[in-house]
């Protein structure tokens, strides 16, 4: 079984002493900024090639007439932030880099960390069965292992909540439960057989860390994971809090423009697969938590990052919330999501230790921007 050891890795203890920091302040805002004072003293980029980045991602952006926000990170520094475009079409509102986007299913990542901690606490094992935490759950022989891995077999939750459910109703992840148990379907093939991309697992995940934490998946993840790490720009699906935000950055199909702006979707309030919504800066920050044992310890970060075997001996290649590949020969770990219009991934290219976190709302091909990126800078980073 491989693993991805050379991930792990240990960031300097100038890391630590500012998470330590960020953990004793008052302060209620961070910026990228001060944390990239803070990295070191000697940044891995001299200003010549600084300014060579910037030129480089000038020519790039405006290639994929882009509308987002784009952060890339070198060992941890940011080395380039930037938004670009409009948040709302109609309102013609200009994109900051504070304005929070739907991160679709690069929510995946924080779903599976929220697992993680709770593992650590030893409130469930990753090879327990659903049916020990959630009795009423209508399979059996699924572990949360499954789940984490999408080798369930589960059935599409969509797909049956767009055929039964209310469309002026929005759904919990309770009600996506009982829609399972009221319909029950069959499963797609028997546990630990085959691997296929599960939104219904991942969502079952944020229910089970509600059900063993007590409180709901969103206040867990802020006092777990955005808090501890200084992402203030980051919460769950929330109508309300939304509606607060000075920036609010509507989704589009393509062309992006007035009247292609997607609907509310009674979905959108099932968490775990998506809807979590941040901003680049802050997931520069969370990205550097899937690198060291700021959130959970190391053996558990190795397991995350291990290639699953399936009945078959076949390796799958996704762990906790990562998908994995190789470009040219080396290893890149990622994450992509696609959700009404929100387009968004972060990708690490783990020899150089090169991210790129890009989040637009104009349906684009993020891919496409990330590997312009790398291809670009080799001269310079790779």
């Amino acid at each position: 079984m491989r693993r991805f050891r050379f991930l792990i890795v240990f960031l300097p203890l100038y890391f630590s002493s500012l998470l330590t920091t960020l953990y004793h302040t008052d302060s209620s805002h961070f910026s990228l900024n001060q944390i990239h004072a803070s990295l070191a003293n000697t940044p891995p980029l001299v200003p010549d090639e600084m300014q060579l980045v910037q030129q480089r991602m000038e020519k790039i952006l405006k290639k994929h007439r882009f509308n987002g926000s784009i952060v890339i990170s070198f060992k941890g520094f940011p080395i380039y932030s930037n938004a670009v475009g409009l948040a709302d079409f109609s309102r013609r509102d200009s994109l900051t880099t504070q304005a929070p986007f739907q991160l679709a299913s690069v929510s995946k990542s924080f779903t599976a960390m929220a697992v993680m901690i709770l593992k650590e606490r030893g409130l469930v094992q990753f090879d327990d069965t659903l049916t020990t935490h959630i009795p009423e759950f209508p399979y059996k022989n699924i572990t949360i292992r499954h789940l984490l891995n999408h080798t369930s077999g589960l059935p599409n939750y969509m797909y049956l909540a767009d055929k039964y459910w209310p469309k002026e109703l929005e759904m919990s992840n309770e009600d996506m439960l009982e829609l399972l148990i009221r319909r029950k379907q069959p499963l797609y093939f028997k546990p630990g057989s085959r691997f296929d991309y599960s939104n219904t697992g991942y969502a079952i995940l944020a229910l089970l860390v509600e059900r063993k934490a007590g409180i709901s998946f969103g206040d867990f993840a802020r006092k777990n994971i955005f808090e501890p790490i200084g992402m203030f720009h980051t919460f769950t699906y929330n109508p309300g809090l939304l509606d607060t935000i000075a920036v609010q950055v509507k989704g589009y199909r393509y062309p992006a423009r007035r009247g292609n702006e997607y609907p509310n979707d009674p979905v959108n309030n099932v968490l775990g697969d998506k809807s979590i919504y941040s901003t680049a800066e802050d997931l520069a920050l969370y990205e550097r938590a899937w690198v060291s044992p700021v959130l959970v310890s190391d053996s558990t970060l190795q397991e995350a990052y291990t290639k699953p075997v399936l009945k078959n001996k076949r390796e799958v290649n996704y762990g906790f919330g990562w998908r994995f590949k190789e470009v040219n020969g080396k290893e890149v770990v990622f994450h992509n999501g696609l959700w009404h219009g929100f387009t968004s991934t972060i990708t690490r290219f783990v020899e150089s230790d090169l991210t790129v976190i890009v989040l637009t709302n104009t349906s684009s091909k993020v891919g496409s921007i990330v590997f312009d990126v790398a291809r670009d800078f080799d001269g310079i980073l790779l």
